[in-house]
């Protein structure tokens, strides 16, 4: 997912910084979903992992604006 997002290329480079911000998103959630899947906290982690993937989401939308 994130490593889909790191992939696509920027076809417009002034939204550079807006899909480098959505990764950085991505990758912090996703530090913050394993760390509470290792807490038995689940509901927290599907939640965390959620919003990782819509961060993914939107660098990879961004990335394919003209």
């Amino acid at each position: 997912m994130i490593q889909d997002a790191k992939d696509t290329s920027v076809q417009n480079p002034k939204h550079s910084r807006e899909v480098a911000l959505e990764i950085a998103k991505a990758e912090r959630d996703l530090v913050h979903a394993y760390h509470e899947w290792d807490e038995h906290e689940y509901g927290d982690a599907i939640q965390a992992f959620q919003q990782a993937w819509k961060h993914a989401q939107h660098a990879i939308r961004d990335a394919n604006k003209k």
